[in-house]
């Protein structure tokens, strides 16, 4: 049985480059050696409007870049954060409501709200 998280996961990759890694837990990771997606599943709360038994999920999708050298990774996050976006864009069920600039460890990172609609059944 997989977690939501892996469930969000599988439908990312094959919409992002094979170099990004993955990480489906929250927990430290050591060194980072390429762009790195952490999904973790942040809320859950009944649906609003919509029919009983609905959830809504929210999600902070965190990407990290190595940052050896800060110039090259501010550029290779910013390519890796509009990637990731253009790719919530194409998951019509998730929408995405914001990405925040912070740090993740020693990395750059931006930490973006996606959020969807789930049914129990």
């Amino acid at each position: 049985m997989s977690t939501l998280a892996e469930n969000l996961v599988g439908l990312l990759k094959p919409m992002l480059p094979e170099k990004f890694r993955y990480v489906t837990s929250e927990r430290n990771i050591d060194t980072l050696s390429a762009p790195t997606v952490i999904v973790t599943l942040q809320n859950i709360e009944p649906a609003p409007n919509i029919q009983a038994g609905s959830n809504l999920l929210t999600f902070r999708v965190t990407i990290a870049v190595p940052t050896s050298n800060f110039d090259k990774a501010e550029e290779s996050l910013e390519d890796a954060v509009l990637g990731l976006l253009a790719a919530f864009d194409d998951l019509p069920a998730f929408l995405w409501s914001g990405a925040n600039k912070v740090r993740y460890e020693d990395s750059l990172a931006f930490d973006i709200t996606l959020t969807v609609t789930s049914r129990k059944d």
